[in-house]
């Protein structure tokens, strides 16, 4: 039954992107219109989004081949950098998805 007020939540504003990296060609296979990639070695990228957060984002990486590993770092409102490995722990150009998940509020609930 309503009582007159209202619920407000922060958690509403949440917004999430998906990139997929295809590490070899050094490019953003998909996602591109939600971020740019930079390569800056074996295994090593940047990701700057197009459309900042309000706060610093969170990073998620998953595997697009069967011996790849990977995780995020450095990350803030604007993007991060990835690091790909193989499962031995070694830099490689191993192909990636980076779902990126942040908030348009800079409140917390």
């Amino acid at each position: 039954m309503p009582s007159g007020k209202e619920i407000k939540s922060t958690q509403r504003n949440e917004r999430r992107v998906l990139v997929e990296i295809d590490a070899s060609a050094g490019e953003l296979v998909l996602g591109s219109q939600h971020a740019t990639l930079t390569v800056n070695g074996t295994g090593d990228f940047s990701l700057a989004l197009t459309r900042p957060y309000a706060r610093a984002l969170v990073g998620i990486v998953h595997a697009a081949e069967a011996d790849a590993a990977g995780h995020v770092e450095a990350e803030t409102v604007s993007g991060c950098d990835v690091k790909v490995t193989d499962l031995a722990g070694v830099a490689a150009d191993k192909d990636v998805l980076v779902e990126l998940v942040g908030w348009d509020s800079v409140d917390e609930i």
